[in-house]
């Protein structure tokens, strides 16, 4: 890839605002507003890699920089410890050993009782989890959603829509390049776009595939 003094910056910190919906309204809706109005309960959220279920656990942690909540996001503090104040975050929950699936279920009984968030997430839905069935049982008791990646058809509106919030459009089939030879995760895509923008300006070219294929450094 092309080193310049604009070259492609890091993906921004994932947030509620940057997480594109695609199929997930109902889920983004209803943690949002969990999160926003300070309500307990507890979510676990489940999806392939890259739908978009770490984004969302990032995301809960960014708002905890209010007087709101106090984040946990490892199982090194007592459960004691929790309150109604507490956003308990695990992201790849199925990766827990057992011993840390016991903490856990510890965890979830004490922000019961305390009317905390608790937010999880997996890569398969509950029945096929691989960890304790009484950890199973209570995260049925919340609210269970599927985190569905967005079709290519979203990502090209995702994208289109972002150019023109930029004030500036690209055509369709650099868009179509894009997906093709470079990462799907919108963030990345996201920061590559930014990227395009500045080496266009610089270069005074428009953006077209030839413009993308010598910021990348590709070969024809």
């Amino acid at each position: 890839m092309r080193q310049l003094a604009f070259e492609l910056q890091p993906p921004p910190e994932p947030s509620f605002d940057n997480f594109v919906v695609g199929e997930n309204r109902e889920l983004v809706s209803s943690l949002t507003r969990s999160v926003a109005q300070g309500e307990g309960g507890s979510f676990y959220l489940w999806g392939q890699a890259g739908s978009g279920k770490s984004h969302l656990i990032k995301a809960c942690l960014a708002r905890c920089g209010s007087s709101l909540w106090m984040p946990i996001v490892d199982l090194a503090r007592a459960p004691e410890e929790i309150t109604s104040r507490s956003m308990i975050l695990f992201d790849d929950l199925h990766r827990l050993n057992d011993a840390d699936q016991v903490k856990f279920f510890n965890y979830f009984n004490a922000a019961r009782d305390a009317n905390a968030l608790l937010v999880a997430t997996g890569d398969q839905p509950i029945s096929n989890l691989a960890i304790r069935q009484d950890v199973v049982t209570r995260l049925s008791w919340g609210l269970v959603y599927q985190v569905t990646a967005l079709s290519d058809s979203h990502k090209r509106v995702a994208l289109s829509d972002y150019t023109v919030s930029r004030g500036f459009s690209i055509p369709s089939d650099v868009i179509t390049f894009v997906l093709n030879h470079y990462s799907r995760e919108m963030s990345y895509l996201m920061a590559l776009i930014d990227g395009l923008e500045r080496y266009s300006l610089e270069s005074k070219r428009p953006i077209t595939i030839p413009l993308v294929k010598s910021f990348l450094g590709l070969n024809d």
